[in-house]
């Protein structure tokens, strides 16, 4: 595969002053872990020059269970900022260069490598289906101002091994790995209450899906699923039936515990997920000021100085944003029969006080 067919993985930064800009990638080993690495470049509209690097490991499925929230023993954060004079991130593909390390992608494939005092990264992901097309990468626009949020997924599915050192420990890679990337100018606490972000690994296809909150024009929905040949059913015509309830106490905020979603323009396929296990990753104060550059030092300061853990009066003051994730275990119908099951993860988000 040719670096021009996945070129929309570059950076696409226009203007410091108001972008930002992520790349995403996670990481299911066998051992039921879970790994993911964030670059950010830069983080949440901040006017800082700097980048950062995120790393998070997750303890073993079997620690959590649905009605008895982990919290966050059970999770390692690593956060390295670095000048962005030091950085280089090309335009045309995913090749970023930094002073920790670098993250390349070569010919389809994917390859981290990271070099810091209590961290050492050595990944191979490789890719076992194409990118999902990019025909519609908006997720959210605002016409007066002309913000954007943006997402593409240009590593579906892969294979990924190597090795990690974390503190000293050593953790080996095999397992299934996932990349997208977002990227935009959107205020996203302004216009988003949050949304809900999900992949399920079958046998067969990935499922990839996304619920957008917004305050003005309520849900956006968006699903793909996408056998081994790259072929994509996607559609935003969805329906949506939600049962139960899994609440996060420390955010107070309740996703569905079941979700079946029929695809309303090809009947064909319906996918029902249940939540197996909810950890809390993340609270943060992302800012809710109506001042762009107050709302970006609020939101950067939370990776630069670990305000999560700030009293929560002041949380409550500037906004607070919750971030958790649910394990799941999905089934896929295709004209009604079960056809296979897979396990995968939802990624919430919820901005408010």
């Amino acid at each position: 595969m040719k670096d021009s067919m996945i070129g929309h993985d570059g950076c696409k930064i226009v203007d410091y002053n108001r972008f930002f800009e992520w790349w995403y990638f996670d990481f299911d080993l066998q051992n039921g872990r879970s790994v993911h690495v964030e670059w950010h470049a830069p983080v949440f509209n901040s006017r800082g020059k700097s980048c950062v690097l995120v790393v998070r490991s997750h303890s073993p499925r079997k620690v959590c269970q649905v009605n008895e929230p982990c919290g966050v023993a059970n999770s390692i954060t690593k956060i390295y900022r670095y000048s962005r004079s030091l950085v280089t991130q090309k335009e045309t593909f995913c090749d970023i260069e930094f002073p920790g390390g670098t993250i390349k992608e070569r010919d389809g494939d994917y390859f981290i490598d990271i070099s810091e005092k209590d961290l050492f990264m050595n990944l191979h992901l490789q890719r076992k289906c194409p990118p999902v097309s990019v025909e519609e990468e908006i997720l959210y626009h605002v016409n007066d101002t002309n913000e954007s949020f943006y997402w593409s997924v240009p590593l579906p599915r892969a294979y990924v091994e190597g090795g990690i050192n974390l503190d000293g420990n050593a953790i080996e890679v095999e397992g299934e790995s996932y990349h997208d990337h977002n990227w935009g100018n959107l205020h996203i606490s302004r216009y988003l209450n949050g949304w809900i972000w999900g992949r399920v690994f079958f046998k067969h296809f990935v499922l990839i899906f996304g619920v957008i909150s917004s305050k003005d024009k309520g849900e956006e929905k968006i699903l793909y699923l996408v056998n081994e040949a790259g072929n994509q059913i996607r559609t935003k015509s969805l329906f949506i039936q939600s049962r139960g309830a899994v609440k996060d106490e420390r955010g107070g905020s309740e996703i569905p515990k079941e979700l079946w979603i029929s695809f309303v323009d090809n009947a064909r396929y319906t996918v029902h997920i249940e939540s197996m296990a909810n950890l809390m990753i993340e609270e943060f104060p992302l800012g809710s000021f109506n001042n762009h550059q107050v709302n970006s030092i609020l939101a950067s300061s939370y990776y630069l100085l670990k305000l999560n853990y700030a009293p929560s009066i002041i949380k409550k003051l500037l906004g607070r944003g919750f971030y958790f994730r649910l394990l799941t275990r999905s089934e896929l119908f295709v004209d009604d029969q079960l056809t296979d099951r897979g396990e995968g993860k939802m990624e919430v988000f919820v901005f408010g006080t």
